[in-house]
C-alpha cells in the first residue's frame, strides 16, 4: 500500500494481454506512483434490470454493483459465487460479459489519469 487511492479496472480475458500494454506504455514517474492491488473478483456486463436482480438477489454473497448510476448493467461477483452466478444466466438464457478485475492504488492523480488514459 503506497497510501494513495484504489481504483479497480475491468479487462478483457486475454491472457493479461491488454494488462501489459497499458503498463508497458506507462512513463517510468507514473509507474512508480501506483502498486497492484490483486482482486478476485469479477466484473460482470448484463442489462440493467438483470444487475439489479443478481446484486439482490446474492448480496448476502458479496455481489454488488459498483456504480449503479453510472454503470447501471454492470455487478461485481466475488470468484467465490461466480459459478452460481454463471448458472443463474444460463438457466434464464441470458449470456453476459465477464471481466477480470485489477486494482490498482495510485499515490498522485496524475499516475491515474496517464493509466486511465492508456485502458
Amino acid at each position: 500500500m503506497i497510501g494513495g487511492s484504489v481504483a479497480h479496472y475491468p479487462f478483457p480475458q486475454d491472457g493479461n494481454q491488454t494488462l501489459h500494454r497499458v503498463i508497458s506504455r506507462l512513463p517510468q514517474k507514473h509507474a512508480q506512483a501506483m502498486s497492484w492491488q490483486p482482486s478476485t473478483d469479477w466484473l460482470l456486463e448484463v442489462s440493467p434490470g438483470l444487475a439489479r436482480a443478481l446484486a439482490g438477489m446474492f448480496e448476502a454473497a458479496g455481489v454488488y454493483q459498483p456504480d449503479p448510476d453510472g454503470m447501471p448493467d454492470r455487478v461485481l461477483v466475488p470468484d467465490d459465487i461466480r459459478a452460481s452466478v454463471e448458472g443463474v444466466l444460463d438457466v434464464i438464457r441470458s449470456p453476459g460479459t465477464w471481466f477480470q478485475i485489477e486494482g490498482v492504488e495510485f499515490s498522485n492523480q496524475q499516475a491515474r489519469l496517464a493509466f486511465e488514459a492508456l485502458i
